[in-house]
């Protein structure tokens, strides 16, 4: 990015001539000032095979009719997640529509949960036919269950880190 503010496309005004067009400004927007804190950035999400090897080998598993959680603490000062959708859940538009849901449930959620973790979760077929309400919950759920949730961050969520420096 080259600057702090982003550029909108310049505008073009007719003149009172009729058919000459003029440059007349570059509007400026600024940046919003919690723009960086609702991202899903790259260094919250898990790349590697080996990574999720461990998680399934070394980790606990959750599991309820929509999910499986596989929890795997580590040392490090951050968490790390990953979805895993089969081909058996159904066709592209469906599998990334659920990983989007996934996707929001994990980032309204992170302020509230502990550093320290790698979280794997796996979908299951029944999330073909579920809502984006039954998702959400059945997340929250396996997060309760596996004590990834801070109740400390919950009860002061102003406290919570929004994101790690080393991002």
């Amino acid at each position: 990015m080259k600057s702090d503010v982003r550029m909108c496309m310049s505008t073009r005004l007719r003149s009172n001539a009729g058919s000459a067009t003029i440059d007349a400004f570059q509007r400026r927007i600024p940046p919003s000032p919690r723009r960086g804190e609702n991202r899903f950035p790259r260094c919250e999400r898990l790349h590697y095979q080996r990574d999720f090897e461990r998680c399934v080998k070394q980790g606990r598993c959750y599991r309820n009719q929509l999910l499986t959680l596989y929890a795997y603490w580590h040392n490090e000062p951050m968490r790390r997640v990953a979805f895993s959708i089969s081909k058996r859940v159904g066709k592209p538009v469906m599998r990334n529509r659920i990983k989007r849901w996934l996707r929001e449930a994990y980032r309204t959620r992170r302020w509230a949960l502990h550093s320290g973790v790698d979280l794997l979760f796996i979908v299951h077929q029944a999330c073909a036919t579920a809502t984006h309400e039954a998702i959400d919950t059945a997340m929250e759920q396996l997060l309760w269950r596996a004590g990834i949730v801070d109740e400390g961050r919950l009860r002061n969520p102003g406290g919570a880190s929004k994101c790690y420096a080393n991002c």
